[in-house]
């Protein structure tokens, strides 16, 4: 099937519309391997990026809500445009997690960043460092609390 913004799918219909596995090759260059229901991407799937990255996603009635990257992050949470928004989770492959605001994906708002060391960072974040007002914890019971600006501590 050629839509008219130049995309195309070949796979599996029902009733008419997009159904079961297939794939959707956007005009952009991006591909989804994947499944869809009721005409949307539904379940899980495989984007391959125009550069060749490979992302695996998990969709909900045409939502991304979960996306593993080659380098072994795994985000779960709202998108728009593209990018991580709102209220979401990323765990990295070191074992630091991340749970807060997002904006265009970078953490923003409020948020805690849990490192796999042990310590804790709560508090604000702006353009994904912290900012604002926040506290560290580390785990010998050392607590820094302070106002934050680009990632370091401004009292």
């Amino acid at each position: 099937m050629l839509y008219p913004d130049g995309s195309t799918y070949s796979g599996e219909w029902k009733d008419g519309k997009r159904h079961g596995k297939g794939t959707l090759h956007y005009a952009d260059g991006r591909k989804y391997e994947g499944n869809f229901a009721d005409d949307q991407l539904h379940g899980k799937g495989l984007i391959t990026l125009p550069d060749g990255r490979i992302i695996e996603s998990r969709w909900d009635n045409g939502e991304q809500i979960s996306a593993r990257f080659a380098n072994g992050d795994i985000f779960t949470g709202t998108w728009e445009d593209g990018t991580f928004c709102g209220e979401a989770t990323v765990t990295l492959p070191n074992g630091d997690r991340y749970s807060g605001g997002f904006k265009k994906s970078k953490y923003h708002g409020y948020g805690v960043m849990a490192y796999a060391d042990g310590s804790k960072y709560t508090g604000e974040f702006k353009n994904g460092k912290f900012n604002g007002k926040g506290a560290i914890s580390f785990p010998d019971g050392t607590v820094i609390e302070s106002e934050w600006k680009d990632g370091h501590p401004v009292n």
